[in-house]
This record gives structure tokens, sequence and C-alpha cells, in this order.
């Protein structure tokens, strides 16, 4: 049975809705949660409403010294807040999708596409079958479509991943690029284009992107963001399958922001 409970309370403080109960009749969810309507899906858009709890993981306590450039210090205050929201949003994202190649078989997932607090994903199965998207965050919608001349369905979901704090990896865990590409070189099913770089926010900002077939190397890639460089950005993720060779394209979507010269 498809539960359809809304954001968890780790969203209450960002969204700012009234607690509701769960609408999973018979089987309650332990937890409390909010319903939203289904174009309320970008839990991170307002930087200013970070949770406590994340700015105090993200700002321990600490003496801060005087800075007697004003410009200098809100310069240095706008590159800290771009990366707190920066380095949420990117492990958020990261955590999710590895929890969802994790617990769904790869001969199943026929496309997803993930950026900006949701997933969209279509699965294929059998009419009964049971996927557990419901460990990856809130189902937002639902539908389901017999694939023609063929007794298998295609089910899509719209999930609003969970935020992820990651204890074991801080802001501060920066890497350089050439660390990371030469990362990159060691997996044969990588296919890496790295593009201009460009300033943004006083920062050098380099995108790159790194294609792969398979759903093993898609999460190599996704281990090692959750595990090295802070400073490594998933802005987005897609999977598609071709039409004529059916075969797959996961495209993983990071920027690298280069903070040696700050």
């Amino acid at each position: 049975n498809i539960g359809v409970d809304g954001i968890k309370t780790g969203f209450l403080t960002v969204e700012k809705y009234s607690l509701a109960s769960s609408m999973k009749h018979g089987n309650r969810s332990p937890h409390p949660v909010i319903t939203i309507p289904t174009t309320m899906m970008l839990p991170y858009d307002n930087d200013e409403n970070i949770e406590e709890e994340v700015r105090e993981f993200l700002n321990p306590t600490q003496i801060v010294p005087v800075i007697t450039d004003q410009s200098s210090s809100t310069v240095s205050s706008e590159i800290n807040d771009f990366n707190q929201a920066d380095f949420i949003r990117s492990q958020s994202l990261a955590h999710s999708l590895f929890n969802l190649t994790s617990v769904i078989n790869s001969d199943q997932i026929l496309r997803f596409d993930g950026a900006k607090g949701k997933i969209d994903v279509i699965l294929t199965g059998s009419k009964d079958s049971l996927f557990p998207v419901d460990t990856i965050g809130s189902i937002l919608n639902y539908s389901l479509r017999q694939i023609e001349g063929e007794d298998l369905y295609e089910f899509g979901y719209l999930i609003q991943y969970d935020a992820y704090l990651n204890n074991s990896l801080k802001p501060s865990d920066y890497i350089s690029l050439i660390e990371f590409l030469d990362y990159t070189k060691r997996n044969i099913d990588l296919d890496v284009k790295t593009l201009d770089s460009y300033s943004h926010n006083a920062l050098e900002h380099t995108p790159i992107i790194i294609s792969t077939a398979t759903i093993n190397a898609t999460k190599d890639v996704l281990s090692y963001l959750l595990s090295s460089g802070s400073n490594l950005v998933l802005n987005k993720a897609t999977m598609n399958i071709s039409k004529i060779n059916k075969s797959n394209t996961i495209r993983l979507f990071i920027t690298y922001l280069n903070y040696s010269d700050n």
C-alpha cells in the first residue's frame, strides 16, 4: 500500500507548514507529518530559513575574529552562506539517489530526474509490484500505466526526498579539482566532460558532467561525493533509456567550487 504522507518534521522550519495526521489509515506513521500540494516541492529554495539544527551543524560555536574591512566581511559571509546551502542540497540529493539505487533493482529503474528537493522516477514491474520508495522521502504524486503489448506496468513517483546531515563530511573538507578528476579516470565506466569555469558569488565554478551506463558506476560516484570533497556540488542527476538500443544513460551534473583563491 502506498502512503500519501506529506513532508516529515525535519522540513517544518523551512516550509512553515502546519502539522497534520498521516494519511496512512490503519498504519499511521510514528512521526508527525504535514501534507502539502504537489506544486510545493522545493524545500531548500529559501536559504534564510534553513533548519536551526543544520545551521548548528555547519556553524559550531566559535570565536569570530574582528574584521575591519566591511566589504571583505560581506563577501566572506555571502560565500559561507552559499556553501552551506549548496552543501546541504548536494549531500541530500546524493544520499537520496544512492538509497534509491540501492533499494530498487537496477533493471526496474527506467528513468529518474533528481534536483532541488525532488526525484521524479519511473519504475517497471508487474501490476502488483511494491517498491519501497517511501524510504527515500514523501510521495507527492503517483501514476500507473500499462506498457503497450506487455504484461508490465510503469510506476511513476514524485518523491520529496529528506534532508541529510552528513556527520562524516564537513563543509571545510575541500579537495582539488585534479584530485577529483584523477578519481574519475580510475573508473573506466565513467565519461567525464569538464566545461569552462566561471565566477559566481566571488568563487570560481567549474561545471562537470559525468555520464555512465551502469548503476554501479553511478553509486560509486555518489558514494565518493558523500565521503570526499564538500566543494563538489551535485546539482542534478538524470537517467534515461535509449529507445533504439535500450541502453541506460545516466548523467550527474556536478559543480566544483574552487576555494583555494579565497
